[in-house]
């Protein structure tokens, strides 16, 4: 569809997830307004780029997930590993 302009009513949803995404407070409820953005605006390049940028905005905005305060065990795989005894490695006797 690059070329052809969005049809009224597309256009008319389209601005109606974005300004109801812009308008709420509550980040969750801005994701999916954005998400159902997304979906109508795929075959637009334009309000596409633009709808992406605005959920980017939004990820930035948004603060950092916390983090677990007990670390994360080693993959099974990284266990295995060093148990290996190689001539290569230097191991602490």
């Amino acid at each position: 569809m690059i070329g052809r302009r969005m049809p009224a009513r597309v256009r008319a949803a389209y601005k109606s997830e974005m300004a109801a995404a812009r308008a709420t407070a509550d980040p969750e409820a801005r994701w999916r307004h954005l998400e159902r953005a997304h979906i109508i605006s795929q075959p637009w390049p334009w309000p596409h780029t633009r709808h992406h940028i605005a959920m980017f905005a939004l990820a930035v905005a948004q603060p950092p997930p916390r983090t677990s305060s007990t670390p994360c065990p080693d993959p099974p795989a990284v266990q295995s590993a060093r148990k290996v005894r190689s001539p290569f490695l230097h191991h602490a006797a």
